[in-house]
C-alpha cells in the first residue's frame, strides 16, 4: 500500500510542475504558438492516468472503503516529506506510468472522502506551513484531474468555509478536466450548484464554454467573447466536433464581436493543433473576413506582438503544410499580404518550427522587393537565433545562410 501511495504522491507533485508550466505554455500559445504542445507532450506521456480521468466525474456512491480511506491517509501522511517539496519535478513524467491503479482508485472517491483525507493531512503540522500547504495544493490538483466532481464539490465546500484565499488547488484544473470529459454535465452541476463570484470568474468562463457547445448562436458566443482566455479558448476550440461546427463557430465570433481578429489566435492555433492546415484554410475562406482593430497587442510578458488577419492567423499557427503552400494561399487575398513586422513575425514563427524548409523555400522565390524583404526577415532570425544558442554547441544558422 505504502509503494502505492509513494506513487500517488510524485504524481500529485507532478501535477504542481504541470499547473505552473503549462500556465508558462499557454502564454506562450497565445503569443508563439508554443501553447499547449508542452502540456500534449506531458499527457502525451500520461495515458494511463489520462485514461482514469475520463473514466469517472465522481461515482453515484462509495467505492472505496473508509478503512481504505482511513489507510490511505496514513501512509500520505508517512510520505508527506517528499511531495511537500520541489524535489520530485524533474521525475514527473515516469511518475504517471508506475502504477495506473493508484490514480483509478483517487477517481473513485466521493467527495466527503477527499475532504476527509485534506483533513487529515491539515492535521499534522510541518517545519514549515507553507510546505505543507504546498504539498496539499499538488495533491488537490492531481484529485482534480482524477475527479473532477469530488475535487470541485471540496472547492466549493472550502470557498463557503474559509473564502476564496482558502481553497486548496487550482480550480481551472479540474473544470478543465470535467470539460474534457463531458461539457454538458459540467454545465448541468454548474447551473445545479452556482457560479460562485471570484475564482477569477474562472467557473463562468467554462460555462459559458460549455453553453457554446451545446448551442453555438451568436448571442451565447457573445457573452464568451468578453471573458474567454487562456485554456478554455484552447479546449473550446479543440472539442469542436466538426467543419461545419467551426466555421459556424468563427461565422458566430464575427458576428459578436464585429469581426475583430485581435483575439483569434488561440482559437487558432488550438484547432491547427488538431485539425490540418487545408481544413482550416477552408474555415477562414468560408466565414467573413476578421481584421485587427489594432496593429499589436502585448502578450503575457508585456511585449507587444503584431496582429493580422483570420487568414494570416492561419497561416502563421498551422503545423502542416509546406511554407510555399501557406504563403501562397495566404496572398491570394491582396489584404493579407503581410509586410513590415507582420512579415517579420510570420517568418520568425515559421523558421523557430522549421527552418530548413522555409529556407529552401525562399531561396526559390523569384527576384524582387517581396524576396528581399524575406531574406531580410530570415536573416534576422538566424542572428538572433545564434546570439540565443549557447556557445559551442556548433551551429551557425546565420554564417550558413549568408553562405547562401
Amino acid at each position: 500500500m505504502k509503494a502505492a501511495i509513494i506513487t500517488l504522491v510524485f504524481a500529485g507533485v507532478a501535477i504542481g510542475f504541470w499547473q505552473r508550466t503549462e500556465i508558462e505554455s499557454l502564454h506562450a500559445a497565445e503569443a508563439l504558438s508554443l501553447g499547449e504542445r508542452q502540456q500534449a507532450t506531458v499527457e502525451g506521456e500520461t495515458s494511463a492516468a489520462a485514461q482514469a480521468e475520463g473514466d469517472s466525474v465522481e461515482p453515484a456512491a462509495a467505492l472505496v472503503s473508509e478503512e481504505e480511506v482511513a489507510a490511505f491517509s496514513t501512509d500520505l501522511i508517512s510520505v508527506r516529506a517528499e511531495f511537500e517539496t520541489d524535489r520530485w519535478y524533474k521525475k514527473r513524467h515516469e511518475t504517471w506510468t508506475k502504477n495506473p491503479k493508484v490514480c483509478d482508485t483517487l477517481s473513485k472517491l466521493t467527495s466527503q472522502q477527499l475532504r476527509a483525507i485534506i483533513a487529515s493531512l491539515e492535521k499534522r503540522g510541518t517545519p514549515s506551513n507553507e510546505q505543507r500547504q504546498n504539498g496539499i495544493h499538488r495533491f488537490m490538483n492531481l484529485a482534480g484531474m482524477m475527479n473532477p466532481r469530488a475535487a470541485l464539490e471540496v472547492m466549493y465546500q472550502l470557498k463557503d468555509e474559509r473564502g476564496e484565499k482558502g481553497v486548496l488547488g487550482w480550480i481551472d484544473v479540474p473544470l478543465k478536466s470535467w470539460f474534457r470529459k463531458d461539457p454538458s454535465a459540467l454545465l448541468a452541476w454548474l447551473k445545479e450548484k452556482g457560479i460562485p463570484e471570484g475564482f477569477n470568474r474562472s467557473a463562468q468562463v467554462w460555462a459559458d464554454a460549455a453553453t457554446v457547445l451545446n448551442e453555438p448562436t451568436t448571442e451565447n458566443v457573445a457573452k464568451l467573447v468578453p471573458v474567454i482566455t487562456g485554456y478554455a479558448a484552447i479546449e473550446l476550440a479543440r472539442k469542436l466536433p466538426t467543419q461545419e461546427s467551426r466555421t459556424a463557430f468563427f461565422r458566430n465570433l464575427h458576428a459578436a464581436n464585429g469581426g475583430k481578429s485581435d483575439d483569434v489566435r488561440t482559437f487558432v492555433r488550438a484547432m491547427a493543433d488538431k485539425v490540418p492546415f487545408s481544413q482550416v484554410a477552408q474555415i477562414a475562406d468560408a466565414v467573413p473576413p476578421f481584421r485587427p482593430s489594432v496593429p499589436e497587442k502585448k502578450d503575457y510578458y508585456d511585449k507587444m506582438q503584431p496582429l493580422g488577419s483570420l487568414r494570416f492567423e492561419v497561416a502563421l499557427g498551422s503545423r502542416d503544410g509546406t511554407p510555399e503552400q501557406r504563403w501562397n494561399w495566404l496572398v491570394r487575398q491582396p489584404d493579407d499580404r503581410p509586410t513590415g513586422k507582420v512579415l517579420n513575425y510570420l517568418l520568425s514563427q515559421w523558421c523557430e518550427r522549421d527552418y530548413s524548409d522555409v529556407a529552401i523555400w525562399a531561396r526559390g522565390l523569384p527576384p524582387g522587393e517581396e524576396r528581399d524583404e524575406i531574406r531580410k526577415a530570415i536573416q534576422t532570425f538566424v542572428k538572433e537565433d545564434q546570439r540565443m544558442r549557447p556557445k559551442g554547441d556548433g551551429k551557425d544558422r546565420a554564417a550558413e545562410w549568408e553562405a547562401r
